[in-house]
């Protein structure tokens, strides 16, 4: 039996994934991110032993390698406790981790540093072998023949965006990684925003970094096997991803599976639409980040996602109607729309409206339009229909509960969960057989 796996794994707080692949009897697992180190509630309010989960499949199971897109807990906490987890263990191991340290430029966050000196650890140990990898060397050839000397795997071949351009034909039973983001920028900013939170703790000074730098610091790859490809982003943006795509147009044509930027965040995500369209992608799938976050993944997005594309499949780690309450829909999320002037006042036409627009829009717009309807109703001097700001959210947000709750039932809206664990892009027995 060949497979062919993704598993998005509800940790409640944060990212994880697990790619599996099996065939003819030889298997590939990468863990991408590890949740946080904190334990988290899933949408029914309920623990999520997420640590336990992550050790489970790690320990009891070989992982190949790890990918650590960046260094917030909700993406590299789990790891930390793997690796604490992998020193106690007297048996062989060995894997490949790749993640940006910047080590050799003396910065680093303190859960970034915390994770080199535990690999420093682990490397002590002669019954354990791992490759450290950045995402910004190119120099990615050692790594391919260390990979085929010492993993007991498929073929994995680890490639620059330059590198994958001059890929010959590729081998159906081959596993091709190919690096895309941070880019140089990104890189020079994080390191910059690391020194200067590095200069804060030594000073004793209370503060916190740059969000946006560092997210846009995350690693995000495409993975291509038995042609398929699948896109995994971590708290990137589509903007920043797209720019990177652009210089693959030649021999990247079909993206099949697209891990939304941020959990499903609003801003990390706009262009999404658009990648769907050019490279025609089948499904969507984001760790939605519990209840700590009830606004990841953007609802708003999720419905033009499902009016537009009536064929896409969204997989969540969590159910969406219960993390969010759309009666208090915070309008913070959408941003910039463009303003239709149409509305004749009627509360219908106000929503088909709204509904008719590109996310995000923000608050101070959503203003001007119930203004310019108000001052339309004032000049026809009609009394029958009063519209305000929370009758205007709360017509609107029900029409979108509505719409997301019948794409959930008919399962265009694919909830994570012990009976559907994972997402399966092919299960069968005959590889060559689509």
């Amino acid at each position: 039996m060949n497979k062919f796996m993704i598993v998005p794994l509800n940790v409640g707080h944060g990212e994880s994934i697990l790619v599996y692949i099996h065939h003819n009897n030889k298997e590939f697992k990468l863990l991408i991110d590890g949740g946080s180190y904190r334990n988290s509630k899933n949408s029914y309010n309920e623990p999520v032993f997420n640590v336990e989960k992550i050790k489970k499949i790690s320990i009891n199971n070989v992982l190949h390698g790890i990918v650590v897109s960046h260094v917030d807990d909700d993406h590299i906490g789990g790891i930390l406790h793997i690796i604490r987890e992998w020193k106690k263990l007297d048996e062989k191991k060995a894997f490949f981790l790749i993640f940006n340290d910047y080590i050799d430029h003396n910065i680093s966050f303190s859960q970034g540093e915390t994770l080199i000196n535990e690999i420093k650890q682990l490397q002590k140990n002669e019954k354990i072998n791992v490759n450290l990898l950045n995402s910004y060397s190119n120099r990615y050839i050692s790594a391919n023949e260390w990979i085929k000397n010492n993993l007991c795997t498929l073929p994995v071949r680890i490639m620059s965006i330059s590198q994958r351009k001059l890929l010959p034909a590729k081998k159906s039973d081959w596993i091709y990684i190919t690096l895309l983001t941070p880019g140089i920028k990104e890189i020079k900013d994080v390191m910059e925003e690391w020194k200067k939170d590095k200069q804060r703790r030594q000073d004793g000074k209370k503060g916190s970094a740059n969000g946006k730098i560092i997210n846009d610091s995350s690693i995000s790859f495409l993975l291509e096997y038995d042609n398929y490809t699948i896109l995994f982003t971590g708290d990137s943006s589509i903007k920043l991803i797209k720019n990177k795509l652009n210089e693959l147009h030649e021999v990247i044509e079909r993206i099949d599976y697209i891990n939304l930027c941020h959990h499903g965040a609003a801003e990390n995500n706009k262009g999404i639409l658009e990648l769907i369209e050019n490279y025609d992608c089948c499904s969507v799938f984001a760790s939605t980040n519990s209840i700590n976050y009830p606004k990841h993944p953007c609802l708003f997005m999720l419905y033009k996602l499902i009016k537009k594309y009536p064929d896409i499949k969204i997989y969540l780690t969590n159910d969406i109607l219960k993390l969010n309450d759309l009666s208090e829909w915070d309008l913070s999320q959408i941003k910039e729309f463009d303003f239709i002037d149409n509305a004749d006042g009627n509360v219908k036409t106000i929503i088909q409206n709204l509904k008719e627009m590109e996310f995000p829009l923000d608050q101070k717009t959503l203003e001007k339009f119930v203004k310019e309807i108000k001052d339309k109703l004032d000049k026809s001097h009609d009394d029958k229909i009063k519209i305000n700001e929370k009758q205007l959210i709360t017509e609107v947000c029900s029409e979108i509960n509505k719409e997301l709750s019948q794409a959930q039932a008919n399962g265009r809206i694919i909830c994570i969960t012990d009976k559907i664990p994972y997402i399966t892009i092919f299960n069968r027995e005959d590889k060559n057989e689509k």
